[in-house]
């Protein structure tokens, strides 16, 4: 779980997936759960994750954009098209000005 904002909302990864799209791409899926801990609405949308794999940082290739109403939860999609060879990466997770971080492991 990573609690990017300090302030009762957190993100959990339920599940991953490498899709193959073509010889050299792949598809990471990443099943996400959004908790909004706060007494008011926020967005749960792909904007808010980056991908680090090497020197690269890559942007969502989905449009996930949901909002989430106070004190509730939601499972979204974050999907990233990636190159098709193992690596090392970290995936983040910004809102506003605070960040957290994962170290990822993609085969």
């Amino acid at each position: 779980m990573i609690d990017v904002t300090g302030d009762r909302s957190d993100y959990e990864i339920l599940q991953s997936q490498v899709e193959r799209l073509f010889p050299s791409q792949s598809c990471l899926k990443l099943t996400v759960r959004m908790t909004n801990g706060k007494f008011f609405p926020i967005n749960f949308w792909a904007d808010s994750f980056r991908l680090t794999l090497g020197a690269d940082t890559l942007a969502p290739s989905n449009a996930l954009n949901q909002i989430i109403d106070a004190n509730s939860t939601q499972t979204g999609e974050v999907a990233f098209t990636i190159p098709n060879a193992p690596a090392n990466g970290s995936l983040r997770i910004r809102m506003g000005d605070i960040e957290g971080e994962l170290t990822l492991q993609i085969c």
